[in-house]
């Protein structure tokens, strides 16, 4: 599967997404339903390969997208070295040019089960974080923009020593 918008020029690192190139794609996909203004529909075990070089190894979710919301029901996600399991996740944007300005124009919503997250995997979706080769270990909820975000009951872990346990 490839999208390209040749209105916009190419991004130098991280998903872009007026220029998508996804190989290796595989799973299942059940239950699709397309209203006027909504889709949504569950994915099993899926699998891909993003030029950018994200690679998942599972996706499994129940998942619903309009013209501002993207929500996620039951998410487990699996690269090489991110595991990341959320019971609900969301972002909200006014539209879909908002996700191209993902850090200050997209409100997330994620209620975080014990997870492991490899920043190099978030840097596709924030660049500023492209050489941050470390893994955080996460649980709890977390609210707001990706820039100005709120913590509930939070645990964030870059290492033995260094963590924050709280809210926010």
């Amino acid at each position: 599967f490839s999208y390209d918008n040749w209105n916009v020029e190419p991004i130098p690192y991280g998903l872009d997404y007026d220029h998508m190139d996804i190989s290796r794609l595989y799973g299942q996909i059940k239950n699709i339903r397309n209203a006027p203004g909504e889709t949504s529909l569950e994915l099993s075990e899926i699998t891909l390969k993003e030029k950018c070089g994200l690679k998942v190894e599972n996706l499994t979710t129940s998942f619903v997208i309009n013209d501002s919301l993207m929500y996620f029901d039951e998410v487990f996600l699996k690269t090489s070295k991110t595991t990341l399991k959320c019971p609900e996740l969301s972002f909200q944007y006014h539209d879909f040019g908002d996700l191209r300005d993902f850090v200050n124009a997209v409100n997330l919503t994620a209620d975080i089960e014990p997870s492991r997250i490899d920043l190099i995997d978030v840097s596709y979706f924030v660049p500023s974080l492209k050489n941050m080769d470390r893994r955080l270990k996460l649980e709890g909820k977390m609210h707001g923009r990706i820039n100005e975000f709120e913590l509930d009951d939070m645990y964030i872990g870059l290492s033995g020593a260094t963590f924050f346990s709280g809210s926010a």
